[in-house]
């Protein structure tokens, strides 16, 4: 393994190039992440005033488990089989984001019909929950910027919406497809009119600019009262039907999908370390891979 510095990647980056015939750079990239091979990054890296640094030049030297290679080859192509899964589920669920987007965009032309927020919603305070209070569970925890973890308990019920109300990323709205947890950094919307599904006030309040109500201040907040005088345009009441249905069922699907994800990248991570270390055999893993597909 020779490493070299290209200068297209910049100087934080390196390009480590596998010897033809020892090692496998998919195999390789596992093994560097697997958590044995961190710890020696962690203990070897040159801590700096502003920044910590690997030694490129020393980086061969250390020490790392390398299967043969045809045992590498296969380590890698499971692993990364897990991967390339996981970026399929994501690139699904990005595309019909921007297909919502796009329906929702079009809809929108040649509004007149305004209102207020507060006349379509109302705006929920979160409930503090510390991480050392949580339980592991399958209840997403939101913050001010999407999940933050999760806990075995609810504090609403889905489908819901959660927005951002302290922090960096106050005014940002995060959608949960099931029962969640809004924690005391963000809002949680309660829909005031039946008219008016949550699915079409989720892509509504994306729009809504609410990141520019965000006062300016030492911690970032995200004011009620100005967030619900916000003025927004409504489309026909047959868009707003039409739209909430295609959407309910895209985000379902999206939401489906990201369940899945989440599920192999918790089996990819647990299997990433004994793989790469030998604990466990690849023919064993596969069937472990074949009971969650």
């Amino acid at each position: 393994m020779s490493p070299g510095v290209q200068g297209c990647l910049g100087r934080r980056m390196g390009l480590l190039r596998p010897k033809v015939g020892k090692a496998d750079s998919r195999f390789l990239l596992y093994a560097y992440l697997a958590p044995d091979f961190q710890e020696v990054i962690r203990q070897r890296s040159i801590h700096g005033a502003t920044v910590e640094r690997i030694p490129l030049v020393d980086l061969p030297d250390w020490p790392i488990r390398i299967a043969p290679l045809p045992e590498q080859i296969a380590i890698g192509n499971l692993l990364g089989a897990l991967d390339d899964k996981i970026g399929v589920n994501e690139l699904v669920i990005s595309n019909a984001s921007t297909l919502l987007r796009a329906h929702f965009s079009a809809g929108m032309q040649g509004i007149t019909r305004e209102v207020k927020l507060g006349d379509l919603i109302d705006l929920r305070y979160g409930k503090a929950l510390r991480e050392t209070d949580r339980t592991p569970g399958k209840v997403p925890v939101f913050g001010g910027n999407g999940i933050s973890g999760w806990h075995n308990i609810a504090l609403a019920q889905g489908p819901g919406i959660i927005i951002g109300r302290k922090g960096a990323n106050a005014g940002s709205v995060s959608w949960s497809q099931g029962p969640y947890w809004a924690i005391d950094t963000s809002f949680y919307v309660e829909p005031l009119s039946s008219r008016v599904p949550q699915e079409f006030l989720y892509f509504l309040l994306r729009s809504a600019g609410l990141r520019n109500l965000v006062g300016d201040s030492a911690i970032p907040g995200l004011n009620r009262d100005v967030a619900l005088g916000r003025d927004v345009e409504l489309p026909s009441n047959d868009f707003i039907l039409r739209f909430s249905a295609a959407a309910e069922s895209l985000l379902a699907l999206s939401a489906q999908i990201g369940d899945e994800s989440r599920a192999l990248k918790e089996l990819r991570d647990a299997l990433l370390p004994e793989l790469v270390s030998g604990q466990i055999r690849v023919r064993d893993a596969v069937k472990v891979f074949e009971g969650v597909r």
